[in-house]
């Protein structure tokens, strides 16, 4: 993925989380997300709501130590593109797979897996990604198909993970060019 490429899906990752339309991440963004996506998937249940809850927080303050470079509590939309450009070193990225990304979409999967049948439609992939990034319902298709490694119409949790490895860890400078959406 060049340079370009990952700064755009930077960008777009940083408007869909900019909730309030600010120009700056702040802890409120992350709230309004969490309150989005239970929104959205009410059958989740409170213990879920509550994992994905402490999962955002945890994002925040890690996107926010690792980026706010002017220290006002706050991340702009050029800190979070910079910060996240720095994370091109392989231990660094195998760092935040493991102890920020990976944790984090196991509770997204645990609230828009709305049945608990350990499978995600393509609605319910569409309904979140509404939420959270700004792509044509083509695009959503296509990264559908593309997670959908057996072809049976669901997302289970090992294609699930895959997409969200492939998708963050490109933006990480890992190199994922085999699978995943663009």
């Amino acid at each position: 993925m060049s340079d370009d490429e990952v700064r755009m899906r930077l960008e777009r990752h940083f408007d869909g989380l900019d909730r309030n339309r600010s120009g700056y991440m702040e802890w409120e963004d992350w709230r309004l997300y969490v309150n989005r996506v239970t929104g959205r998937f009410p059958r989740a249940g409170a213990d879920r709501n509550d994992h994905l809850s402490l999962h955002a927080r945890r994002a925040w303050e890690w996107i926010r130590d690792q980026a706010d470079a002017d220290g006002d509590g706050r991340v702009s939309r050029e800190e979070f593109v910079a910060a996240f450009g720095r994370l091109s070193d392989g231990d660094t990225a195998a760092r935040l797979w493991s102890t920020l990304i990976d944790p984090a979409s196991h509770a997204v999967w645990a609230v828009v897996d709305q049945d608990g049948d350990g499978r995600i439609d393509e609605r319910e992939f569409a309904d979140y990604l509404e939420l959270v990034v700004d792509l044509s319902d083509m695009d959503v298709a296509a990264a559908f198909r593309r997670g959908d490694q057996d072809g049976d119409g669901y997302l289970n949790r090992a294609e699930w993970r895959g997409l969200m490895r492939d998708y963050y860890m490109a933006s990480a400078g890992e190199d994922t060019s085999t699978t995943g959406p663009t």
